[in-house]
């Protein structure tokens, strides 16, 4: 079995790396994408899409594993072990409800400056999710 402090220390790295990278989306990314030449935005947000992918989707699972192992061992009781959790699952939530749908649109060139604008204000769900998340980390210690 994975020791405790062990699981702690990935948890929170994953977390922070996370909260990182969805600052730098919200702030950056996303905006960018309604300066973007419409005859150039499909193949940027296809690159964007893949290579955010590489990224977010490994960090992703890593963080759902260990939120749900520290649960497990501290016990629901574990105030910050069970809120992170619970983020955890609404950033899950909120990704496959929300945001994917808003990029298959967006994929599809789906009126893009309609979507993009949309794609930056439902973001922030995560973003705060994460930042919360980070905090609760960050305390932790």
């Amino acid at each position: 079995m994975i020791p405790l402090s062990e699981a702690l220390a990935l948890h929170h790295a994953v977390t922070w790396f996370l909260t990182g990278l969805i600052w730098v989306v919200q702030l950056l990314q996303y905006p960018m994408f309604a300066d973007l030449n419409p005859t150039k935005f499909a193949r940027a947000h296809a690159f964007h899409s893949r290579r955010i992918t590489i990224l977010v989707a490994p960090a992703m699972l890593v963080e759902l594993c260990s939120a749900a192992f520290l649960v497990t061992r501290l016990g629901p009781a574990h105030l910050a072990a069970t809120t992170g959790f619970i983020l955890v699952l609404v950033n899950w939530i909120a990704t496959a409800s929300i945001m994917i749908p808003l990029h298959n649109r967006l994929a599809g060139q789906e009126d893009v400056a309609k979507n993009v604008p949309l794609l930056v204000r439902w973001n922030w769900i995560r973003t705060i999710t994460w930042s919360t998340r980070a905090v609760i980390c960050l305390l932790w210690l």
